[in-house]
């Protein structure tokens, strides 16, 4: 086992806990602070800024790992990657900054006794400090490093009397409603890569709520729970979005629904209901055709037929994002399409965790917009032989939504909604009144 940083601290606390199964030990910096130090560093680097009208407390994201990155020239593409991970660590409150305000007196690494190999760093923030945890080391031999010249490696063979980091696990968001504080997660094998699932609730016939482009699972953060109440929901993160691995290349919908199909078999799941919102409906819509004997019913929230004339506007308006910049300005590219896209009044908190999943997702998120505007979605949702409710948004894609109704299948159910006017009002302040219309229809 090997960690670095707050990783060293939980290695060692597994080592402790199992000490007849962990048998070796490297950790990377053992930082052990003075209170003077903690403070410091917990001022400069542990409590991030409120999300900001502006955007500007990505400016703070991306100088964390700027300053560090910038006289490493080959790691000129790395903070964005990085900074995307601080971003999320962030985005849940409390604790601010995620596990490394957790600063704990643990006798029970005076329990150690498994070998251990620990490298100093020479960073700026952690070389004193970690030097002093070395030094605390009891029986400590010194050894050559085999890495490079400016480490210094010793092996340890008793546990060490200092102060650690502690992993905490990140507290539950504030709204007790919020997914990821009552979800449970999952991860299945697909034909295009290993894919990410939360699943709420229990019985009934499962409900397979499918998300849009850019985001993730934690689109229906809001939603979820509501339909969860009698009968159990399963969202899946698309390939390419979320937790899910990167798609391997630019895919078609027939294709997301292939992998999907594969996940909810890899869960166990034969006949379910299911909906989406936006391309979330359109994988929706895939889904019902291509199996027609599993999915029970099929409701989507808006259905875009795009014609010729306007489809190359749209892609150029959801095209490929800018390059990484140095002064973190292409961040600011992603708050600007979330925050114009937003209600006035809307909760800047919400904002950002969507944010997040866009990060995750770049610099490919692109590739589902041409292919949703590219999707005959008369022709499929013709074809769809369940039940249907489509739910009409007056949102962005409203025209394009009404196009589709004359394509409908015999029997299928349209809802207005003129008091929507935006996905996020959808999801999330008109959440209630979504989740209505879903409820009956599911019955």
């Amino acid at each position: 086992m090997i960690g670095i940083h707050t990783g060293s601290c939980e290695a060692i606390e597994l080592a402790v806990a199992n000490p007849s199964r962990v048998r070796r030990m490297g950790v990377v910096a053992l930082p052990v602070f003075t209170d003077a130090e903690l403070e410091n560093y917990r001022n400069e680097f542990f409590e991030p800024p409120e999300p900001a009208d502006d955007g500007s407390h990505l400016e703070w994201v991306w100088q964390r790992w700027r300053v560090w990155q910038q006289n490493e020239k080959r790691l000129r593409d790395l903070p964005n990657a990085l900074a995307s991970r601080v971003v999320k660590n962030g985005a849940v409150r409390p604790p601010v900054g995620g596990p490394a305000v957790h600063v704990v007196d643990n006798t029970l690494m005076e329990q150690l006794e498994i070998p251990a190999r620990l490298f100093l760093q020479t960073s700026r923030v952690f070389a004193t400090s970690a030097r002093s945890g070395f030094a605390a080391i009891r029986r400590a031999v010194r050894l050559p490093c085999p890495t490079a010249s400016t480490e210094t490696a010793y092996r340890c063979w008793r546990r060490p009397f200092v102060r650690v980091w502690r992993s905490a696990e990140l507290a539950a968001a504030r709204d007790g409603r919020r997914v990821m504080s009552s979800s449970r997660r999952h991860l299945v094998d697909t034909r295009l890569g290993q894919m990410h699932v939360r699943t709420m609730g229990d019985g009934g016939v499962p409900l397979v709520l499918l998300h849009s482009q850019v985001v993730s699972s934690r689109w229906y953060d809001y939603l979820a729970p509501l339909l969860a109440e009698d009968r159990m929901v399963v969202m899946p993160d698309r390939i390419g979005y979320g937790d899910s691995d990167a798609a391997p290349r630019q895919l078609n919908f027939t294709e997301f629904a292939k992998a999907t199909m594969d996940g909810l078999d890899a869960l166990g799941l034969s006949e379910f209901d299911t909906a989406g919102i936006h391309s979330g409906g359109i994988e929706a819509v895939e889904l019902a055709v291509q199996q027609p004997s599993r999915v029970r019913r099929i409701a989507t929230i808006a259905a875009p037929v795009f014609n010729d004339e306007e489809r190359p506007a749209f892609k150029e308006m959801f095209g490929a994002p800018p390059e990484f910049a140095d002064d973190g300005s292409h961040m600011e590219f992603a708050w600007g399409w979330w925050h114009g896209a937003q209600p006035e009044g809307f909760d800047l908190e919400i904002v950002h965790t969507w944010l997040v999943d866009h990060l995750k997702a770049w610099p490919n998120y692109w590739w589902t917009f041409v292919e949703a505007i590219d999707y005959p979605m008369g022709e499929r949702i013709a074809a769809v032989t369940q039940p249907l409710l489509l739910m009409v948004p007056h949102d962005d894609i409203y025209e394009q939504t009404s196009r589709a109704i004359p394509w409908l299948p015999e029997g299928a159910e349209v809802v207005d909604l003129p008091n929507m006017t935006n996905v996020m009002e959808i999801l999330t302040t008109n959440v209630e009144e979504s989740a209505q219309h879903l409820k009956r229809f599911f019955a």
